[in-house]
């Protein structure tokens, strides 16, 4: 088969992308039914069911704790590429706290507030869902720093057990520029510019 001529090329590089700007070859992910069974401010606590409507076979239901930042259908991209399918397929019973998009109401959130609030009041609501006694905890990215900080600020909550997945938790291997951080060499100030963000830039170099 001839390769596309330059006119033939042109015309698919055209199609393509008024495709892509129009979102209409975008594929839909985050397919697996869930039903949201707990919402606080922009915390919402998702649980999910099989496509056969099966009960779990396993206790205790595992929750996993997803990032602030990122989009939660990571886990959950297509129907024969999902973890989350996979699991509850399997048989466990799932659910997953999940964060809406930040707002000027957040502004004085701390780790406290996760850590000391979203995060328990959400345990305690997924053994209440499950009729469970205690919970398997799963932290993605930075969830996971908030799991840690949360299982190690209270010892009274009923986790069973947990592992974190693409957690910074060990800042010496986080590159030239978290060692500047921790050698005094670097301040915040250093990288923050004048909307009080990180750029884009300075983030590239620093990984």
């Amino acid at each position: 088969m001839a390769a596309p001529g330059l006119i033939e090329r042109q015309f698919l590089r055209a199609r393509n992308g008024l495709a892509y700007v129009t979102g209409a070859n975008r594929p839909v992910m985050g397919q697996t039914p869930r039903d949201l069974v707990w919402k606080r401010d922009k915390a919402c606590l998702w649980r999910y069911r099989s496509d056969d409507g099966a009960r779990p076979r396993y206790q205790p239901p595992v929750l996993i704790v997803h990032s602030l930042v990122s989009k939660s259908y990571i886990l959950d991209l297509l129907p024969h590429t999902s973890m989350l399918r996979y699991l509850v397929g399997d048989g466990f019973d799932m659910f997953m706290l999940d964060w809406e998009p930040a707002d000027p109401a957040d502004g004085e959130n701390t780790l406290e507030t996760y850590i000391d609030e979203y995060i328990p009041e959400a345990v305690g609501v997924v053994m209440q869902e499950g009729g469970a006694r205690e919970v398997t905890l799963i932290g993605y990215c930075f969830g996971g720093v908030l799991t840690l900080l949360t299982a190690a600020a209270h010892l009274e909550l009923a986790i069973r057990g947990m592992m974190v997945m693409a957690t910074p938790c060990d800042y010496r291997e986080m590159g030239f520029m978290s060692n500047m951080f921790r050698q005094g060499r670097l301040d915040a100030d250093d990288v923050i510019d004048d909307t009080g963000l990180v750029p884009a830039q300075a983030l590239d170099e620093g990984f």
